[in-house]
């Protein structure tokens, strides 16, 4: 118990990151479809998740949105609205990264 106490007064540094990404929907008749894409991690296992990547310099968040889909998926895509966005927390490499991704 002691050594969890101890542990877990570690303080890690702390990393901003910031992805942009899209919800990709195609219509058709049998019902509307969204892309995902199919990440395989040891750690986790498959984890489905929607297209989003790296800002590259200078790009804002709507250029790297429809980078980041098309890269991705292989499709042609336009935004419609944005939708919002996702903030979460994950240690990496010894630091606590706090992230925030725009859909």
């Amino acid at each position: 118990m002691a050594r969890l106490k101890a542990a877990s007064k570690i303080r890690l540094p702390v990393a901003v990151a910031t992805s942009a990404g899209g919800i990709v929907i195609r219509t058709t008749p049998g019902g509307p479809e969204i892309c995902l894409g199919k990440r395989r991690r040891e750690r986790d296992g498959v984890t489905w998740t929607l297209p989003k990547g790296t800002p590259d310099a200078g790009e804002t968040t709507e250029e790297t949105a429809l980078r980041e889909v098309t890269e991705e998926t292989g499709l042609a895509v336009r935004i419609l609205e944005p939708v919002g966005s996702i903030e979460y927390w994950f240690i990496e490499r010894g630091s606590r990264i706090h992230k925030t991704v725009h859909y």
